[in-house]
């Protein structure tokens, strides 16, 4: 069993306990000693008090099982504007939001694929791209699939709101 899968195993309960979602565990290695980052989540987001909390909760766990070798720094966050999707539940939770998939294989015809979430079952996701057409994506094809955040900028001249996408788009 991988590093990663580890800490899923083990932190996923207490983090749950807590009334909280683990979303993502990333491991590097880094000049100094590694780092593992615990993405965390629930409805209405996350605080600097709940990640100080999961953070004492899983650094005790951690220490007891003794998975990190060596010296390693412990990162507890949000997952962010650009949050990681990985489960059923999370693509049903976001219908109708911005998506970005990579794909293993090619769905559409595309491995890289952007769209709204038009709704997701078991085993497939639907997304309808920016050209109308709808791709059905199998989940266990998914390399990787992020939100595609907004953040909010306030009103600009004649009060039209001022928003800028996060990651690649075109102007």
């Amino acid at each position: 069993m991988q590093l990663v899968d580890k800490v899923w195993t083990i932190c996923e309960p207490a983090i749950r306990e807590l009334g909280l979602e683990l979303v993502e565990v990333e491991h590097v290695r880094a000049p100094g000693g590694a780092v593992l980052r615990l993405y965390i989540d629930r409805e209405g987001g996350v605080s600097v008090t709940d990640c100080a909390g999961v953070s004492r909760e899983v650094g005790h766990l951690l220490d007891a099982e003794d998975l990190m070798q060596g010296r390693y720094f412990l990162e507890v966050s949000s997952p962010g504007v650009d949050r990681v999707l990985r489960k059923p539940e999370h693509f049903e939770r976001f219908r109708g939001r911005e998506v970005r998939v990579r794909t293993k294989e090619p769905a559409g015809g595309r491995r890289k694929l952007a769209g709204t979430i038009a709704s997701c079952s078991s085993d497939t996701l639907c997304i309808q791209c920016e050209t109308g057409e709808v791709v059905e994506v199998p989940l266990d094809s998914i390399e990787k699939a992020n939100l595609r955040g907004e953040l909010d900028f306030g009103r600009g001249r004649g009060g039209e709101p001022r928003k800028k996408r996060s990651g690649k788009h075109k102007r």
